[in-house]
């Protein structure tokens, strides 16, 4: 086996990552909705990590108001979801890396057979 046996076949691996990382996240996606716009459920789905009990407290309760609290708080730190864009820009990232893996096996494999003929 060739080294650029070896570039096609980590160029193709690379695709199908691409492919699988946000085919694996999907079962795991919340917020989807099909009155939403595009946009809305492309920047509010989601892997929840935690649910925000405050939010849903005064959600519940809309005679409560809310009191400003301007004190630093460790869990507004903590983040509430990994956005499913995330997943997408892994996919973009990876099928790029295998159409360039791809590509360079291609373009030396084409270089060596013209050498070959000369």
């Amino acid at each position: 086996m060739s080294t650029m046996d070896k570039e096609r076949k980590l160029g193709i691996t690379y695709i199908l990552i691409g492919i699988l990382v946000p085919l694996l996240a999907l079962p795991f996606i919340s917020g989807f909705s099909k009155e939403k716009s595009f946009y809305d459920n492309f920047f509010d789905t989601g892997i929840e990590l935690s649910k925000d009990e405050s939010q849903s407290i005064i959600s519940s309760n809309k005679n409560i108001e809310k009191e400003k609290d301007n004190t630093f708080k460790f869990s507004r730190l903590i983040p509430q979801k990994i956005p499913f864009r995330i997943f997408l820009a892994v996919m973009v990232i990876f099928l790029y890396l295998g159409i360039i893996k791809i590509d360079s096996w291609r373009r030396n494999r084409n270089s060596q057979q013209n050498k070959e003929v000369n």
